[in-house]
């Protein structure tokens, strides 16, 4: 019975990011991500559309899509040479970071009507105040929201 006990164990992830996706009224679509780390060092460089571990990228990414700031980190978008794929990043401007335990949501991106994403399952890399990587891939939320805050059921 020890072996389903250390699977448990190691499948449990580092940290996750769930991704909110709001329907605004003119059919741009927001994804707000959310981080919750369980790492023991502060979390201070977030990349979206890549598994630096394994150099996989994945982020479709039209140019017409926009980050937004948020407030203490500095985002980017960046375009892998010669491929169709882009990274988003945003990275801490204190050596704060996200700490152990907590959640820190507000990182947005906006997907104008009729662009193609898979931002809402795409790869994800976290970088902690070590300069230690942990990847995974992003989590959907499963009921999006206009852009009032309610259910666009």
């Amino acid at each position: 019975m020890l072996l389903p006990i250390l699977a448990l164990i190691f499948s449990s992830p580092s940290a996750t990011i769930t991704a909110n996706r709001i329907v605004l009224p003119s059919q741009d679509t927001v994804y707000e991500l959310t981080v919750k780390s369980n790492i023991k060092s502060p979390i201070i460089t977030l990349i979206i559309g890549v598994d630096e571990i394994s150099h996989q990228e994945d982020l479709l990414f039209q140019s017409n899509m926009k980050i937004y700031d948020k407030e203490g980190w500095q985002g980017e978008i960046e375009k892998i040479e010669e491929s169709i794929y882009k990274d988003i990043y945003w990275q801490i401007n204190t050596s704060n970071g996200i700490p152990f335990g907590a959640s820190e949501g507000g990182f947005k991106v906006l997907v104008p009507k009729g662009a193609k994403t898979n931002l809402g399952s795409c790869l994800f890399t976290l970088l902690d105040a070590k300069n230690q990587r942990f990847c995974s891939k992003i989590f959907l939320e499963t009921n999006p929201t206009n852009g009032t805050g309610h259910s666009g059921k």
